[in-house]
């Protein structure tokens, strides 16, 4: 008797995200090892909930994307795995240890753009999300009450509470977004 071999239906691919800047929240992660060029790299694939997912402009509830992270453990920019800590203001000291299991529940701004593909079996096009850049997560600007003088027309001054907006650093503005994402796009086609 030969071997029996069972075919399983190929996974269709991950519909894409209308680009743009999404908060993303870590879910959980795989880890799997390859070596190139001698080096030993570990591959971290991580399970993200993307907030307020859209395609078309339609809201896609419970949406989850991988974002798959190389590493060989330096300090360096180009570092992926090393990004991603520093956006989530983990700071590492060289020769320390960090257990990623920390990670879960972090959540972070993920720039994400769309790459197209042909498949290798039949030719055809098939489009997914990439997350392209990573960003910090700030939560919107907040306001607070302050007591500071006012100035009246009765009285020259007096204590009483005003309003007063603390802004904080939401990261790039929609314009410098929407360059980005161009300049993703073109990339990812070359």
């Amino acid at each position: 008797m030969g071997t029996i071999i069972n075919l399983k239906q190929a996974k269709d691919p991950i519909k894409p995200l209308d680009p743009g800047l999404y908060v993303v929240t870590i879910l959980g992660y795989d880890e799997d090892s390859f070596n190139f060029q001698g080096k030993d790299i570990l591959m971290y694939k991580f399970k993200l909930s993307v907030n307020d997912a859209k395609l078309d402009g339609e809201e896609l509830p419970d949406y989850v994307l991988d974002y798959s992270v190389s590493t060989n453990f330096t300090t360096s920019e180009k570092n992926k795995l090393y990004q991603l800590l520093k956006v989530l203001n983990i700071n590492l000291e060289v020769n320390s240890n960090f257990d990623l299991d920390m990670l879960i529940g972090k959540k972070f701004k993920a720039l994400i753009t769309t790459k197209t593909k042909k498949r290798q079996n039949d030719g055809q096009e098939y489009s997914f999300p990439v997350v392209t850049d990573v960003l910090p997560y700030t939560k919107k600007a907040v306001s607070k009450v302050e007591n500071t003088p006012v100035v009246t027309s009765e009285k020259k001054s007096t204590s009483a509470p005003t309003q007063k907006a603390v802004k904080q650093d939401d990261g790039p503005s929609d314009e410098e977004i929407a360059d980005i994402i161009a300049q993703s796009q073109k990339d990812l086609e070359n």
